[in-house]
């Protein structure tokens, strides 16, 4: 309550007893403009209005209640109750405002400001809760506190896990409703995404490198074989050519396998010098043999 003290002219005195005149309607409108002005700067988001209850002879005293709704917020309700009454002191002692007031009723003198606060009904944000409801064409909302404030909540928030974490719950009319997740790789299905199967992509992978599996096995068999094949044949030429050397030149030669590129097969001989094997012509080896002789003398 915001009781203002103002001296107008004596003649009017009696006007204003009557708070149906009109003088009293016409100084009602502008203190209740101007001292709507004031008390919205106290707290411009919860303030509402201003309402004259009372003007009283001995000058005039104006009696006044300014209005402020309490909002669905904890540190705003906190401000209201422990902070608002200081804050209009200050303004209703700030000269200039009053000046302005002033000028505003006619450059009459305006004192004695006085703020009264009544008692608080609303201490906690949980106070609040019999003016709260959710309005709402969605069923299953219900009312909580979230970081100091009333929120409505609907199903999906309040059970965060209804979609068997699968899919993405979304309220409707009827209730919660499950957007289940889906790729060509895997599917999720059923009221809750509880259901599962496996999607095109999946087997087409499955196969694509099952026959990259079967291709590779069979290339490597592939290979496999034709070096086997490979092999023989180098011993099978191996083994015709050493028999043909053999017969030829029987004890002085141990093995005279070709060397070529395809079979990489080595040749070995007892003989320092091919060509002339190659010739026909042998020398004999001596290197194990006596040819020391022994001569007497009579």
């Amino acid at each position: 309550m915001v009781s203002i003290q103002h001296r107008p002219s004596t003649q009017h005195l009696l006007q204003f007893e009557d708070l149906n005149s009109e003088a009293s309607k016409n100084l009602i409108s502008k203190l209740s403009r101007e001292l709507s002005d004031i008390c919205r700067r106290a707290d411009p988001q919860n303030f509402r209005d201003v309402k004259i209850i009372r003007l009283l002879r001995g000058s005039i005293i104006v009696k006044s209640i300014a209005q402020y709704n309490y909002p669905n917020n904890q540190s705003q309700i906190e401000f209201l109750n422990k902070d608002l009454e200081l804050s209009l002191t200050k303004l209703f002692n700030n000269s200039d405002l009053l000046k302005h007031l002033s000028e505003a009723l006619g450059n009459v003198s305006v004192q004695d400001a006085e703020v009264l606060m009544q008692t608080a009904e609303i201490t906690n944000v949980s106070d609040l809760k019999p003016f709260m409801s959710c309005n709402s064409d969605f069923a299953n909302y219900t009312l909580n506190i979230v970081e100091g404030a009333w929120v409505c909540e609907g199903p999906c928030k309040s059970n965060p896990g209804y979609c068997n974490d699968h899919g993405d719950c979304v309220n409707v009319k009827t209730g919660p409703m499950c957007q289940c997740y889906k790729s060509s790789f895997q599917e999720y299905y059923g009221p809750q995404c509880e259901l599962f199967h496996r999607g095109a992509g999946f087997y087409a992978a499955l196969f694509g490198s099952l026959g990259a599996v079967l291709l590779l096995f069979i290339t490597v068999t592939i290979v496999i074989i034709v070096i086997q094949l490979r092999r023989r044949r180098c011993w099978s030429m191996s083994s015709s050519h050493e028999s043909k050397r053999s017969n030829l030149f029987d004890d002085y030669f141990f093995d005279f396998t070709d060397r070529s590129q395809e079979c990489q097969l080595q040749k070995y001989s007892l003989h320092d010098n091919l060509p002339e094997a190659e010739t026909g012509m042998f020398r004999s080896h001596l290197k194990n043999v006596d040819t020391t002789s022994n001569v007497k003398t009579q």
